[in-house]
């Protein structure tokens, strides 16, 4: 195990794919399977699919409630030609 990295209950794995996932599929009802197909193909193990999707629902919900703060305040939607926000 020379040069390893082991995590417990498949963080590792999770961690890694979690925000790729979440970016392609975030708000669909895809998510939940292809998080589980992603981990699986480097942990087959039931732990880490949860660890996984339960990380893949963490940052999907953190996504929207930022992107509702930024609607609410104005922060999304670019400038207009003269510098100033949409």
């Amino acid at each position: 195990m020379s040069g390893a990295v082991w995590c417990v209950g498949g963080m590792g794995a999770a961690a890694t794919q979690a925000p790729v996932v979440v970016a392609a599929y975030a708000g669909t009802p895809l998510l939940q399977q292809k998080m589980e197909e992603a981990v699986r193909v480097h942990q087959d193990d039931a732990t880490a699919v949860e660890f996984g999707v339960a990380a893949a629902r963490v940052l999907e919900r953190v996504s929207k409630r930022k992107r509702e703060a930024e609607d609410h305040v104005g922060l999304r939607g670019g400038l207009h030609t003269d510098g100033h926000r949409q």
